[in-house]
């Protein structure tokens, strides 16, 4: 007769032939007289976003896009280093708005 063991933190099913003592998993090595249960950890899928979570994220899509826009017309543009730098904070502002307003609507649709 053998013996079958659970591993508790790998899960396979072990077995020993009868008179032999089955103290360790053979596949992850754990001392059965030791081992600590795994948590299970739920498969369950993300909550959908609502339209006003996707309509600020695919606004700071496009600010994004905006911006990247703004520093290559600056880069090509520009004449001096307070144009230069005007137009980077253009920039900015173009991706990093809509990037924190898209974070408040997420955060008030969590709620």
């Amino acid at each position: 007769m053998s013996v079958r063991r659970l591993c508790l933190r790998c899960g396979t099913f072990n077995e020993a032939s009868q008179g032999a003592a089955l103290e360790a998993c053979p596949s992850c090595g754990v001392v059965y007289a030791r081992a600590v249960p795994q948590p299970q950890v739920a498969n369950v899928p993300a909550p959908k976003p609502s339209l006003v979570t996707r309509a600020g994220w695919f606004g700071a899509l496009i600010g994004g896009a905006a911006g990247l826009a703004q520093i290559i017309m600056t880069h090509a543009e520009a004449e001096s280093a307070p144009q230069q730098a005007a137009g980077m904070a253009m920039a900015l502002a173009y991706a990093v708005i809509p990037y924190c307003i898209a974070r408040a609507l997420a955060a008030i649709g969590k709620k």
